[in-house]
């Protein structure tokens, strides 16, 4: 019986769609969650909706947009220890990007009034922002935008200044 090994050109064959499946492989690892954009920005609109309902019944609601998660507090930062914590786990948002058009990136605070318009700032320095006075200015826009962006995909929702946030 003639035995022999495999000859270069076999062996490199093998190692070409060994590699072509390790590539494979390690993109859709990195696309994980390929609908991860959309997914966020579903659930920022259950929280928002959330906080829409809580807003009237509580005299306002705040929803916080990290880099990480949604939460939405009753209340609004208008003293200090004036937000708690609403009865709602926070909304996980891990590997999405949260940007508003004009404020820039993560962290975003979203403010409800009881007639149910939203004000958008950005904050720093905390889990919440800190105690305001006044109300954010509206943007030249008209109306802020907050964008979930995965990489593969971005997903936006329009807030126009001083009209009720609509229901989904």
């Amino acid at each position: 019986m003639d035995e022999r090994g495999f000859s270069l050109v076999e062996t490199l064959v093998v190692a070409a769609i060994a590699a072509l499946l390790a590539g494979l492989a390690i993109e859709l690892g990195a696309g994980a969650h390929p609908a991860a954009a959309h997914t966020a920005a579903v659930q920022f609109d259950a929280a928002l909706d959330y906080g829409r309902s809580l807003a009237v019944s509580q005299s306002g609601a705040t929803v916080i947009l990290t880099a990480s998660a949604i939460n939405v507090y009753c209340g609004r930062p208008d003293t200090s220890g004036s937000l708690k914590p609403a009865a709602v786990a926070p909304f996980a948002i891990g590997g999405v990007r949260v940007s508003e058009s004009t404020l820039g990136a993560a962290p975003i605070a979203v403010f409800l009034n009881s007639e149910g318009q939203a004000a958008v700032a950005a904050f720093t320095g905390g889990s919440t922002p800190a105690p305001m006075s006044t109300e954010p200015p509206c943007p030249p826009s008209g109306g802020w935008t907050i964008r979930f962006d995965d990489s593969r995909t971005v997903q936006s929702r329009r807030l126009e200044c001083g009209a009720p946030v609509a229901g989904p």
